[in-house]
């Protein structure tokens, strides 16, 4: 790993310190004046007024024009279908605006495609399933995180004299659906979006669902979007839905007050997902919108299983495909793996532990109703998207951004994919198969307090595009021991004066060579707290 470190705090003043370590970091991720610096620290509650602001790709025109046709809606008792999307950010955007009209009194009801059987988006079956929502009815529909790539659907929704509103952020196509009108901006998630739909009918829509779509659908974490999440941690923390509330109680989140955006991203998040990859996500929105605590518990409880089953059997494909390339004699830079039997709701999230594993682009492919299915991710600096369409001359279709991708094929073309692709690894910069540590800060370790951790909180919410500060620190070491019920983790007892400093590595095991009796280490910062007593903990990245 190639360590890069962007600046080093030169120690002044003893008073103060940490505050300017702060200021510093503020300055080096862009916030430069003292004005820019304290609108990041303290973001404005998120208002429709902030938002048509700060969102420069947000047509107002577009946003009054679906407030007026979803307001006659209501008015004249047309039953209304929100057509949402099978991940966390769809089902988010589902509840969020779901929750809105139905206590504006619309006749409403939502439908979640099912992966296998609809596909992402607006489908042909997934619209003549929407539809039998409302037998013999001509419903109003809007989409929600989907809809802007939908030209053929749309068309034939208008020819039914349907009327469409598309609410999206995914990147649009040349020419856009036909649609009564279009609310998008690419700035903000789709629950995002939908917030903003929500906050026409509610002044106090749902924040705490478009603060856990915002972080499980990667959104940088500035302007809009950090309000969105910085205030919507606080409506989780004190939220009153039952669903919510059963899932902290079912993913073992016991208090509420400590919810971070990494409990959204690592705990919340992926049980969500997990429904949505192995069954029917539509028991995750069922989830939401209950009032009932019995229920509610109930399909907490199915969606942790399903999310423990997940676990399983991404570990399971993933070892099997790790182990494929680790038997090789010379690894391929662009990383391509078949197997017949992967489920298709996982196969994502094998490319990425592929892609964590070698830091090399990967692609799964599974086959299943003689059609291949695949998914792919990437490494900085690499566009996966653009390298697949080299190939789509193979393909029956694909799309996706930069960092991930996804297409499907028929099954006669399977070993003319694998060399395409392969093949086209073989102009990569090597340079970019090189995994880059990027460090904020190189500290004196006599800067690192329980006061400097203290004041990095007011940097939070930590995502996309405003990450957990790194730093880098040199220490004398005094001993090393390895710990855990697996010993893979690595603890490191430094030398005075720095013996109150809680040195760990976790699954860091294989890097105790690396240790001397003066070693540099790479770390986050984390409060401990054990036995009544509180200690810095550094929680290492990397070893040198």
């Amino acid at each position: 790993m190639r360590w890069q470190i962007k600046s080093t705090f030169q120690t002044g003043t003893p008073t103060n310190q940490s505050q300017h370590i702060v200021k510093h970091l503020l300055n080096q991720r862009g916030f430069k004046t003292t004005s820019q610096q304290q609108e990041f620290l303290n973001p404005p509650e998120p208002s429709l007024k902030t938002a048509l602001t700060q969102l420069p790709d947000l047509d107002q025109t577009q946003l009054n024009k679906a407030h007026a046709r979803i307001s006659k809606a209501i008015n004249s008792h047309q039953p209304i279908i929100i057509y949402g999307d099978y991940d966390c950010d769809g089902i988010s955007a589902a509840t969020i605006l779901w929750t809105a009209l139905h206590q504006s009194g619309a006749i409403v009801k939502p439908f979640i495609p099912h992966r296998v059987h609809h596909g992402y988006g607006l489908s042909s079956n997934g619209v003549t399933d929407a539809l039998s929502l409302f037998p013999n009815k001509q419903p109003l529909i809007i989409t929600v995180d989907n809809g802007i790539s939908a030209i053929k659907e749309a068309q034939k929704l208008k020819k039914m004299g349907l009327d469409l509103i598309i609410t999206d952020h995914h990147t649009p196509p040349d020419i856009l659906p036909p649609a009564h009108s279009i609310v998008h901006t690419t700035h903000l998630s789709g629950s995002g979006v939908a917030w903003l739909i929500a906050s026409l009918f509610n002044p106090h829509p749902l924040t705490e669902f478009a603060a856990l779509g915002t972080v499980c659908d990667l959104l940088p974490l500035t302007g809009f979007n950090r309000s969105l999440v910085k205030h919507g941690l606080e409506h989780i923390k004190n939220t009153s839905n039952p669903g919510l509330l059963a899932l902290y109680q079912a993913a073992g989140i016991a208090d509420t007050a400590q919810i971070s955006t990494y409990h959204l991203g690592y705990i919340l998040g992926p049980r969500i997902n997990a429904v949505g990859r192995l069954s029917h996500a539509l028991d995750a929105l069922r989830l939401f919108c209950t009032t009932n605590q019995t229920t509610a518990q109930s399909l907490a409880h199915h969606l942790s299983n399903l999310n423990y089953q997940r676990q399983d059997l991404t570990q399971d494909h993933a070892t099997m495909a790790i182990n494929h390339f680790k038997s090789l004699s010379t690894l391929p830079n662009i990383l391509v793996f078949h197997h017949p039997d992967f489920h298709e709701g996982i196969i994502g999230l094998v490319a990425s532990r592929l892609t964590d594993h070698f830091h090399r682009p990967s692609i799964i492919i599974s086959s299943a109703d003689n059609v291949l299915k695949a998914s792919a991710r990437s490494v900085p600096g690499i566009n996966i998207t653009q390298l697949i369409s080299q190939t789509s001359h193979l393909l029956t279709n694909y799309g996706g951004h930069h960092q991930a991708a996804g297409f499907s094929a028929s099954p006669d073309h399977l070993q003319d994919i694998h060399d395409s692709l392969t093949k086209l690894g073989d102009s990569l910069d090597p340079k970019l198969l090189v995994k880059t540590l990027d460090i904020d800060l190189q500290l004196d370790p006599s800067l690192l307090s329980l006061d400097l951790f203290d004041q990095l909180s007011h940097l939070e919410p930590f995502g996309i595009a405003n990450p957990q500060p790194i730093f880098a620190s040199s220490l004398p070491v005094k001993s090393h021991s390895l710990i855990g019920k697996t010993m893979t983790h690595l603890k490191v007892q430094p030398e005075q004066p720095f013996t109150h400093l809680d040195v760990i590595g976790f699954n860091l095991a294989s890097r105790r060579h690396k240790l001397s009796n003066h070693s540099s280490f790479a770390f986050t910062l984390n409060k401990n707290h054990f036995r009544g007593k509180t200690s810095l903990q550094l929680l290492v990245k990397d070893i040198k």
